[in-house]
This record gives C-alpha cells, structure tokens and sequence, in this order.
C-alpha cells in the first residue's frame, strides 16, 4: 500500500487503538489458565525481577515450563499496564513464543499464536506510531478475526468485538480490508438482534459467514484429489452431466471418501459443479476447440481438469467475503496471444462435512453459493422470529 492510500491521523492513545487493545483482551480472556501455571508465573517473575533475566533464561535457569497459561498471563499483563510500559513491552516478544504455545490439534484454529503476533505487532506500531506498522497490526488483526470467528461457539461477542476493533483500524487507515471486517461485523450483530431489521436489507440475507474446518493448503489438496480420482480417473461420460447441470442447476458429481487429517479420521462428502460459462463452452460444438481438434464437452472438461490437478503450484488462492476460498490460473488455450487463453478458476466452500468445488473460467463464473443459501434457509424461521421479537420489545 503506497502513502497515497492512507490518511494522515493521529492513531496513537486514541480509541481506535484502545479498541483493538480491549478487543485483544477479550481474546485473551477466554484462555484457560491453570492454578498451578499462576504459581510457574508467579516463580518466574520473581527470578527475573532478582536476575534481570528474559522469561525464557529464566525458565532454563529455573527448569519452571513457559506454556501457554504462563504466556496468556505474561501478555494480559501487557495489556492491562499498555500506556505505562506495556506496549513497549510487547513490541520486543521473541519470535519462539508462537511455535512454542501452538496447539497440535487444529493449529490453523488456534488464536493464541496469532494474538501474541497481534499484540507484538500492535505494540510496534505503538512505539513507532507509522502507517505501515499500523497496517501490518491491522491486517493480522484480520486474520485473526476469521480464527476468532471459527471458534465463536455461538458466542457472538469476541467475533463482533475482534470485526469491530479491526474495522475502525484498517477503516482510519482506508485499507480495503475494513469492508470485510465491517460486513462480518453486520452480519453478526443483526444475526444475534445487536441491530434493528433494516427492511430494505434483509438480514436473512446477510447470514454470518462460514468459516472452513481445514485450512487452505489443505482444502485444496482434498479437492484436487478428489477430481483426480473420483473423476478423472472414471469412467464418467461429462458431456451428459454438463447437460444435466444445465438443465437442473442443483446438478453436482457427488461421493463421500474418509480421509486422515492431522491424525484425524474425517468423513468428507465431496461435490464437483462447472460454472454456468464453463458449460456453454463445453456444450458448444462450434466454438474453436471443438471444430479444431475435434473433441466434444466430455474431453474439453477433462483436459480443463486435468491441467487443474497438474498445475497446482499455478494456483493463486484467496478467500473472498463469504471465507470461501477461490483458486485462479492462466489456461493456455489455442492461441500465444493472452486474449487466446482461456482462464480457469476453482472455488471451495464448505459447509459441515460437505466439500463443494465449483469448477469455471473465472471468480464471476463461479460465484454461485446456492449451497450455502439453502443451509441458511433452514434457519430463516429462526432469525424471523428473533427479529419479531426484537420489534416487539420496542428496539428500534
């Protein structure tokens, strides 16, 4: 981002700062912290105060464990002492902190390594009070909003507190990520009746975003070996389920496999759908391909496929607005000029156990999320009800 892009105001001591500081206190908040690691805590504190140590000397001289309790306690008492040594503090957290508390099970799920980079980075920006370690602070803020939001368990409040908190940092730096923090935010206030019905926008529309189980990495080496195995590999006739997706657009290649991830047996139900370009293209017996090389939809699909499974370092990955993730690549076509290629684009959303790939020439192209609005839609009565209420009791 070029100083151009941001706006020249004063973030230091005011309260957007003192929001993401609470935000992280929230966070942080929600850590269990054993007796016995107060007691680790306790100890080590005072090693230091006598040797003038780090936590981490002290904990070789002392053979007292730095784990995660002991950590919380540390940077929750960064937080509540931030204007008066705190930030500074922060700002000089050793690297080794995050590898050392990262949960085994599920780390891309894990808060505490991402809130201690938060709180290091937030720190930075504090004593350096510059644009772009500001950015830095906000932009892991975000990503860690999307954990935040994961592990919500239908409490509302840290992921609308974290959105919050985030949005108001990127917003006064006019990043682009604030819109993504402020539509979580929205969603997730008129979901829990934190805001009135807005008639004119329908929160039933607006349903908080799902957020994987898996990570990235991992969805998309699911689902690249699923099109590989359960399609490529047989003996399916796509020239007809291209017809069948045309006509009944619920049409999806479907099958269940059991995979072992992070030492976890998971049963995934697997879906593969072509994007509505994609299928006019397949389908169209005219176009250069076709008259060309002489292939019909059947062929021109597996060749499309295939060059998605063999060409996955040529994948570009992003999650869009709904924490779906999109996989684009340039697809060399029949012609050296750019014009002449074809694009290719791989979306990957998931609801529950249900993987849904959605193949097409480009993000446009596979936009379509009736799965999700169809999970949504069972809870429409639910949130009906909640907003009748809310204007029964007068909040308006």
């Amino acid at each position: 981002m070029s100083s151009d892009d941001v706006t020249d105001i004063n973030i230091q001591n005011s309260m957007v700062e003192m929001n993401v500081v609470l935000c992280l206190l929230s966070i942080l908040n929600r850590q269990d912290v054993g007796q016995d690691e107060l007691k680790h805590f306790d100890d080590l504190s005072a090693f230091i105060q006598v040797h003038s140590v780090s936590l981490i000397e002290a904990s070789h001289a002392t053979a007292i464990p730095v784990t995660r309790g002991v950590i919380v306690v540390m940077l929750l008492g960064y937080l509540y002492n931030w204007w008066s040594g705190g930030a500074e503090a922060a700002f000089i957290l050793p690297d080794e902190f995050e590898g050392m508390i990262k949960s085994p099970d599920a780390p891309e799920h894990d808060e505490l390594p991402l809130t201690v980079k938060a709180i290091r980075e937030v720190g930075l920006a504090h004593a350096w009070d510059d644009d772009e370690h500001w950015v830095d602070a906000g932009e892991t803020l975000l990503e860690l909003l999307k954990v935040v939001l994961f592990n919500r368990e239908g409490d509302t409040k840290p992921s609308v507190q974290t959105a919050l908190a985030t949005h108001g940092l990127l917003a006064a730096l006019k990043h682009e990520g604030a819109g993504l923090a402020q539509m979580i935010a929205y969603r997730l206030l008129v979901w829990s009746k934190r805001l009135p019905f807005l008639a004119d926008l329908a929160p039933s529309k607006y349903p908080p975003p799902i957020l994987p189980r898996f990570s990235s990495g991992t969805l998309l080496d699911l689902s690249l070996m699923f099109i590989e195995h359960g399609i490529l590999d047989q003996s399916l006739d796509l020239e007809t389920t291209a017809h069948e997706m045309v006509e009944d657009s619920d049409t999806v290649i479907r099958n269940s496999a059991q995979v072992k991830i992070d030492g976890v047996m998971e049963h995934i139900k697997f879906e593969v759908a072509f994007g509505p370009e994609l299928l006019r293209w397949s389908l169209d017996d005219e176009n250069e391909e076709s008259l060309k090389f002489n292939v019909n939809a059947d062929m021109k699909l597996r060749s499309l496929l295939n060059t998605c499974c063999e060409n996955r370092t040529l994948l570009e990955g992003h999650r869009d607005e709904d924490l779906c993730d999109i996989h684009t690549m340039a697809y060399v076509g029949t012609g050296p000029e750019p014009d002449d290629r074809l694009g290719l684009a791989l979306k990957i959303e998931t609801v529950g156990e249900i993987v849904r790939c959605i193949v097409g020439f480009s993000e446009d192209d596979v936009r379509r999320s009736e799965m999700n609005i169809k999970v949504f839609a069972s809870r429409e009565a639910e949130l009906m009800a909640h907003i009748e209420a809310t204007i029964k009791t007068g909040y308006s």
